[in-house]
């Protein structure tokens, strides 16, 4: 990577999700049987002169709607001391302060991702969320200069030693505050 790349990466603070060609290929064919079943159910009742039935028309185009609106746009950006995961009309923020550990991965469970080769992010009390930047290496460098207790161990970021070290000490005092 050029010096100019590298500080635009470095600067930047959205990154949008990685599409895996399968995936995107996918989408695309539903998206048009979602358009062409309608038409050819309208096209092939009107030319005999039978009624049309409406679910077969609405519902493909209600269901990619639906889906459409869930899944676009896909993107992660960093706001702060927040971390903005955006899928469709869901926004997700997490405070980075929070954040334990992002890890590789290519789990297949449903997340804010259009590709398979992702990262696990790991925050606050059991929290998870499985995320695809196409800027994965930017994103990683963006996200260590806003989250103070991330360390890269190997190829991932995880909290420092300290930091987990305090953050167990603050779970050992909120438990003695619940015990009467």
């Amino acid at each position: 990577m050029r010096q100019s790349e590298e500080s635009n990466a470095s600067e930047q603070s959205r990154f949008v999700t990685a599409i895996d060609t399968w995936l995107g290929v996918m989408m695309a064919g539903c998206v048009l049987c979602a358009i062409a079943l309608p038409v050819a159910h309208l096209t092939g009742m009107m030319g005999q002169g039978q009624p049309w039935s409406p679910a077969v028309v609405f519902l493909p185009l209600v269901i990619m709607s639906l889906s459409l609106i869930l899944a676009v746009p896909c993107f992660y950006e960093i706001e702060g001391d927040t971390l903005v995961v955006r899928s469709g009309l869901l926004r997700r923020r997490i405070p980075v302060r929070a954040i334990e550990s992002v890890r590789q991965t290519t789990s297949m469970v449903s997340a804010p991702a259009w590709s398979l080769d992702r990262l696990e992010i790991l925050y606050g009390r059991g929290h998870r969320v499985l995320i695809s930047p196409r800027e994965r290496s930017g994103f990683l460098r963006a996200l260590q200069a806003a989250a103070p207790q991330l360390e890269w161990e190997g190829g991932d970021l995880a909290a420092s030693a300290a930091f987990r070290e305090a953050q167990r000490q603050l779970r050992q005092q909120e438990q003695r505050k619940l015990i009467p």
